[in-house]
């Protein structure tokens, strides 16, 4: 997990993260699979490459070397319909190996570019290395030019991922046969385009990077599409309680909230037709955190186009998280929901909120910038007990070269621990900043009678660390932790980005600490 920051002046560190969730609607006439869904490529037909090209890169012009691959052929490579399409690049390959040329697509609010990639381990021997996707670019003769996104982007540092299809999970845009031997390579990947500006453009190309091959290895594509939105989250708060549910019968200290508004479109023609809406929040490993399904009554849950349902908690009678409203105007097409006393363990940014009506899915998206606000990060308190996390908030170092052990640095953030009982009285607790580690060891912090707050006032650090005096608050249960450094020597104040980590017992996190006038990420 990499944290980004601003960096005002020299060594002092303001925390800024600005991601930006968009959306992208291209109006054309592609084939479409299911709502939100439009097909760029998924090669049902010999005779139709869908306008994709994979190429040798020779300066001299375009060399075809791709194959249309049908099941049972190749059944691991389609993800959509029966094709799919096969590239084995060798040494020759340019890098930015597949191209889409087409009309020029209208970018506005609204989606996402995906496609699917699908590597057999056993067309790969063992130390082939493969990064596939490390950018996506688009090309026209329109205001944005030539744009790049994903994590090597030069000119733009947009939302992107990639999923393990196999486990759900994030995974490496590299690969390697032998990291998880006999095992595909079976991933999605996920770029936001929506920043691209087309106005006026004639022409158009979409260009992915392709590397590593040694002749014989098969990548596999399929099921390129547009994602477009039909769910538009304007406003969303997310806010964690201060207990944590204990996943017993007693829902008294499920307390977490959620709730969201915006616009919604693809909804069915008649709202009295429908028999129940499935409600689904999903965080961004893919996992399900929340899911009801609340019937709807025809005669008295929809007037006049609006469906309305509302449900108050019983005083006494805590509910195992309950939507306590929920509307959705199919004249305005608006929505707005609230869950509340709700277990959102495990809810992360960028987060899905879906809405199934006729078995049909209507889904959004919100990221930092549309959670809590741009200022205001999701609650780390969500992460305990589910997944280490580390985030900074704010950093300050300051270097003095003038005279010798009198740096300082202090940073302040958020903590969230898998373990929350774990005692840090018993363990070494290290600091690292850049090359610096400061120690406190076993014993130096102190116990809070109650809770699991933790605390080292002044400690002279020792021999297993650099040079400083360490003051630090760690407190588990709220996920937050403070600390300063003073009488250190040789703080690095101007390095960008800096690594920060904190470790003890089976926590061991490090975030990188940026300054930055753009966007950056990573998962």
């Amino acid at each position: 997990m990499k944290i980004t920051n601003n960096e005002n002046g020299s060594g002092n560190i303001n925390f800024s993260l600005s991601v930006t969730v968009a959306f992208l609607v291209l109006m054309l006439g592609f084939a479409s699979t299911g709502y939100g869904d439009i097909i760029l490529g998924n090669w049902e037909s010999a005779d139709s490459n869908d306008g994709w090209l994979a190429f040798y890169d020779t300066g001299g012009g375009v060399n075809l070397v791709n194959d249309i691959i049908f099941s049972p052929d190749c059944p691991n490579g389609v993800t959509l319909g029966h094709g799919s399409l096969s590239i084995i690049p060798d040494a020759n390959v340019g890098y930015y190996c597949l191209r889409w040329e087409g009309t020029p697509l209208t970018f506005t609010k609204g989606t996402f570019i995906k496609f699917d990639l699908t590597m057999p381990s056993a067309d790969w021997p063992s130390g082939q290395w493969t990064k596939v996707g490390a950018k996506l670019a688009i090309n026209s003769d329109g205001p944005s030019g030539w744009k790049e996104y994903g994590p090597d982007a030069t000119s733009d540092t947009n939302l992107y991922s990639v999923i393990d299809r196999d486990t759900g999970l994030p995974t490496s845009f590299d690969w390697q046969s032998d990291w998880n031997p006999g095992v595909d390579g079976n991933k999605t990947y996920t770029y936001n385009v929506s920043s691209y500006d087309a106005t006026g453009a004639t022409w158009m190309n979409i260009n992915i990077t392709v590397q590593g091959s040694n002749g014989t290895g098969h990548f596999y594509f399929d099921n390129i599409r547009l994602v477009t939105p039909d769910v538009i989250v304007n406003k969303c708060t997310v806010t964690a309680g201060k207990t944590q549910y204990m996943d017993d019968n007693d829902y008294s200290d499920m307390t977490d909230t959620f709730t969201a508004s915006g616009t919604i479109s693809n909804l069915p023609s008649d709202l009295s037709t429908i028999n129940h809406v499935d409600v689904n929040i999903i965080s961004a490993d893919g996992s399900s955190i929340f899911s009801r399904t609340i019937p709807v009554n025809p005669t008295t849950d929809v007037k006049r186009g609006k469906y309305t349902h509302s449900y108050k908690i019983p005083k006494g009678n805590p509910t195992q998280g309950a939507i306590t409203s929920m509307t959705i105007d199919s004249n305005k097409k608006t929505f707005a929901v609230t869950v509340k006393n709700a277990d959102l363990t495990g809810l992360t940014c960028p987060l899905e909120l879906i809405f199934n009506m006729d078995g049909n899915d209507l889904q959004g998206y919100a990221d930092e910038t549309i959670v809590n606000g741009p200022k205001k990060l999701i609650p780390t308190r969500l992460m305990r007990t589910y997944q280490d996390t580390l985030v900074v908030n704010k950093a300050k170092a300051t270097h003095n070269s003038r005279k010798g052990f009198s740096d300082t640095l202090s940073v302040t953030g958020d903590i969230a621990v898998i373990d929350t009982d774990v005692n840090l009285c018993n363990y070494d607790v290290n600091f690292v900043w850049g090359n610096q580690l400061f120690n406190v060891a076993p014993g130096k912090f102190k116990a809070s009678k109650t809770g699991h707050l933790y605390k080292c006032i002044k400690d002279v650090n020792d021999a297993n660390g650099a040079p400083g005096v360490v003051t630090a608050q760690v407190d588990i249960d709220k996920a937050t932790f403070t600390l300063s450094v003073s009488k250190a020597n040789g703080i690095n104040a101007t390095s960008n980005p800096i690594l920060f980590g904190i470790s003890f017992a089976d926590f061991n996190e490090a975030v990188d600490v940026n300054r930055v006038t753009g966007r950056s990420w990573s998962y």
